[in-house]
């Protein structure tokens, strides 16, 4: 029984460390740049260990996606749960924000029907629905909601999560005054958006 336990808390840890380098993998090349072999280089394991948790790189990509999401939705929750949880959510961002650059870069993909980082601002809508219930915004408010959240709320924290580090390091600022200087501007745009519809 040891044994067992072992050997699925081994094999756990295995497609963690799968998921997590190709996290990283994908974020520096792009899913189509990225190999599967450079993954398992990068992680330390055999290719056929790969293959025996995933598909392939592209259900390595869906895997990444839904646990983003799940963790987006949980996060969410958390905020909602207690209060003001705007630092909880940046650490989520800046946490997250190899998934974050793979959400991005396969969105900005101009074959892609459905952009993937559209599914951040749906999950957004979909979750305070479940919070508040359903409104009687008409279409053409709901979609004026849409267009706010993803333009003035989802895009400028995505960015943020992706350049903040470079941003620091280009402009030589600290960390903690370009998270102040962001919050004001969000507050400033995003903020007097949701002032505006109480």
């Amino acid at each position: 029984m040891a044994k067992e336990k072992l050997s699925s808390e081994s094999s756990k840890n295995a497609r963690e460390l799968i998921l997590e380098t190709a996290a990283q993998v994908f974020a520096d090349k792009g899913f189509d740049g990225a190999r599967v072999d450079e993954i398992a280089a990068k992680a330390g394991i055999p290719k056929s260990l790969i293959y025996y948790h995933f598909k392939g790189k592209d259900q390595l990509l869906e895997e990444l996606l839904e646990m983003f999401f799940k963790s987006y939705r949980n996060i969410l929750r958390e905020k909602s749960e207690c209060g003001s949880g705007s630092s909880k959510y940046n650490k989520f961002l800046t946490e997250h924000s190899d998934l974050l650059r793979v959400v991005m870069i396969e969105s900005l993909k101009k074959n892609t029907k459905i952009p993937t980082v559209f599914r951040i601002v749906e999950i957004l809508l979909e979750f305070e629905k479940e919070i508040y219930g359903e409104t009687d915004q008409n279409r053409e408010e709901k979609h004026k909601r849409l267009v706010a959240e993803f333009f003035t709320s989802a895009l400028p924290m995505a960015g943020f999560a992706c350049y903040s580090d470079a941003w620091c390091d280009y402009f030589k600022v600290d960390k903690k005054e370009l998270y102040a200087d962001f919050a004001d501007a969000m507050q400033k745009t995003h903020g007097e958006y949701h002032k505006k519809q109480e």
